[in-house]
């Protein structure tokens, strides 16, 4: 996690702006997760658990005169990105209902939609060079957690589970987290260090940014360990 694409403000000098892409290896959602189910095979289940919400960003300049003069430009298409950038963490309540079918007494698919409810937290603020030519620099600047520090997110699971004896139960599943709020916003930015002007060169204006947005939106999988209690 995550995998997301951002929403992007509009800018001349930004032919593809903004993106966001990668999975985060390093970024693993851990999860406490209690489900009844019923003799329908219905069920409720509620979670408790964190992660750390990470970005990738990719930024990619028009090839005009203003930039390429300045070497500002590379041999891969103008694309510049940052590694995979930890910007806030998340600690959730997550509410789902959903269905299971019994395939045999062992082997059951599970399907759940429901809420997560993440509270923000510890937020990156700071700003990150993506490349330098002397007297430009291209950056991302982190401005912190949209308030009230809440996220909403719609969550669908589907997952193939396992029961072993004596009621031990193992499963792999994938998630997609829908996120409702804006959670976190990014401004990518062309400075010539030189100057606190205005600088145009052949008429562009060379100072120049553009905004990235994020509703912390992410896709996730992995596996889930677990004991069954079973009322008569």
């Amino acid at each position: 996690m995550p995998l997301e694409k951002n929403s992007i403000s509009n800018n001349y000098h930004f032919q593809e702006r903004l993106l966001t892409s990668s999975m985060d290896f390093t970024a693993p959602t851990l999860q406490l997760l209690f489900r009844t189910t019923f003799p329908s095979n219905w069920e409720v289940e509620a979670g408790f658990g964190w992660y750390n919400y990470s970005q990738k960003l990719k930024a990619k300049i028009n090839s005009n005169a203003a930039f390429t003069t300045f070497g500002i430009n590379n041999a891969d298409d103008n694309v510049f990105s940052t590694a995979n950038e930890r910007i806030y963490g998340c600690a959730f309540f997550s509410p789902r209902a959903g269905y299971r079918v019994k395939f045999s007494p062992s082997l059951h698919l599970r399907i759940n939609t429901g809420l997560q409810i993440g509270f923000l937290y510890n937020a990156r603020t700071t700003s990150n060079t993506i490349v330098e030519s002397d007297p430009f620099e291209l950056y991302i600047s982190y401005y912190g957690v949209e308030k009230p520090y809440i996220n909403l997110l719609v969550s669908n699971t589907i997952s193939l589970q396992y029961v072993a004896k004596p009621n031990v139960y193992f499963s792999v599943f994938v998630s997609y987290h829908a996120g409702l709020l804006k959670t976190y916003q990014n401004n990518i930015y062309l400075a010539n260090r030189r100057s606190n002007d205005v600088f145009y060169y052949d008429g562009h204006d060379v100072y120049v940014n553009s905004t990235a947005t994020t509703k912390g939106s992410y896709f996730e999988f992995g596996i889930e360990l677990g004991y069954m209690w079973y009322k008569e």
